[in-house]
């Protein structure tokens, strides 16, 4: 099943791939995180707003705004979705400037070992961009 970049139901393809990975949940058991997306310049020419809430080794992936985040991540569509292909490094995407941070940086930098296997569980997800 492919679905459409940024849609409800990649959310949902999201959380679930996270939720069934092994090494996801190992890498996130012991953290709790509230994060928002802002994904700006979207084929529509507007922009999207995703959130993932992590707690006891689960994950939750939802679209909308949270207003409870510790960081706001905003980047471009260009780069979200290089990032979802795994084309690009979530941190070399911070290093180059890529990836805007609001909020608490340390919480973030203290993930990083989860997005890795993040990362690596959507890479299941077939995508339509």
């Amino acid at each position: 099943m492919t679905v459409k970049f940024l849609s409800p139901e990649w959310a949902l393809q999201v959380q679930r791939a996270m939720n069934d990975s092994e090494r996801f949940k190992q890498a996130a058991t012991g953290h709790s995180a509230v994060l928002q997306q802002v994904v700006t310049g979207t084929p529509d020419g507007g922009e999207a707003r995703y959130y993932l809430k992590l707690r006891d080794g689960r994950a939750e992936v939802g679209l909308g705004e949270l207003p409870d985040s510790e960081a706001i991540i905003t980047q471009s569509y260009a780069t979200a979705a290089a990032i979802n292909r795994r084309e690009l490094k979530v941190q070399n995407a911070f290093m180059q400037g890529q990836l805007q941070v609001r909020g608490n940086l340390m919480k973030l930098l203290s993930l990083a070992g989860v997005v890795g296997a993040m990362v690596e569980a959507i890479d299941t997800i077939h995508v339509d961009y």
